[in-house]
């Protein structure tokens, strides 16, 4: 049923897929595929998946009932299902959650210790993996992160996930402040903090030290007159600039609703002008 293709990559890395194709009497045509690294780790996949199939056959039919599902596979699940709706920050958090050890716990069996375990480790570090100790308030996105995926998992795939227990584990891991909300900044940058910003980035342009490629100097000044956050200005379009009536239409605005498809206009002043003069004439 399962074969297993040799595949080089333009990189020169060789990728090993699996492929299960199965034939039989009174199912329709069945076939998964998946990519690894190693062929070991495909050879494993092959033989997992021909008992799965075994001992599930409603599988051909696509009722496939997921049972001992990983936090780790749920991750890569949900990624296929739903990844292109997040940006870059959340997925790069769940493929770093999938290197942890709490991502190998089954994911109807994660309790409150599991959770507690993970945040110890987190904030001491984990050397092995060249991570570094980190402060509560990316742990609490982290496992906000997580119950966004036990979440879909239980609706989504109708498994026995126990959200009321992580909500009220998370609650506790906030009270006693193992995890918390960002702090808000209280202060803006001085003058003279700028001023030294400016003259820093400039420097690495002007040189092309340590392979400055962006005139940071100018998109810092771009963000502060505009007032767009960091990944808005990634999602900025000349096509989407109106010098006649002085707008700039922004895509997938930040909203608690959602932010895909909110795509808003914004005026662009004056200082915004004349900073988008400088960077055409550095790149156009």
């Amino acid at each position: 049923m399962g074969s297993i293709t040799a595949r080089k990559g333009a990189d020169g890395k060789v990728n090993y897929r699996a492929a299960i194709r199965i034939t039989r009497k009174g199912f329709p045509a069945f076939s998964e595929s998946k990519t690894f690294h190693s062929k070991k780790l495909a050879e494993n996949w092959v033989k997992k998946r021909e008992v799965e199939i075994q001992e599930n056959p409603d599988i051909l039919l696509g009722k496939e009932k997921l049972i001992d599902l990983t936090l780790s596979d749920a991750i890569d699940k949900y990624l296929d299902e739903v990844g292109s709706e997040y940006g870059r920050t959340k997925r790069y958090s769940l493929l770093l959650i999938k290197k942890l050890p709490i991502a190998r716990n089954i994911i109807t069996k994660i309790k409150s210790v599991h959770l507690a375990e993970h945040v110890a480790l987190r904030k001491g570090g984990i050397p092995y993996l060249d991570l570094e100790p980190i402060a509560t308030s990316t742990l609490q996105h982290e496992l906000l992160h997580i119950r966004g995926v036990l979440s879909h998992a239980a609706v989504m795939w109708e498994m026995d996930i126990d959200l009321n227990s992580f909500d009220k584990a998370t609650a506790q891991l906030r009270k006693t402040r193992q995890i918390s909300s960002s702090q808000k900044r209280d202060r803006l940058p001085s003058r003279d903090e700028l001023i030294a910003l400016t003259k820093y980035f400039a420097e690495r342009w002007k040189l092309n030290r340590y392979g400055s490629k962006y005139p940071m100097h100018l998109i810092m000044w771009f963000a502060i007159f505009s007032c767009r956050r960091e990944a808005e200005l990634t999602r900025l379009y000349l096509r989407d600039y109106d010098p006649h009536h002085s707008t700039w239409k922004v895509h997938d605005l930040k909203n608690p609703n959602g932010s895909k498809g909110n795509h808003k206009s914004f005026d662009v002043l004056d200082p915004c002008k004349e900073l988008i003069k400088r960077l055409a004439h550095q790149y156009w």
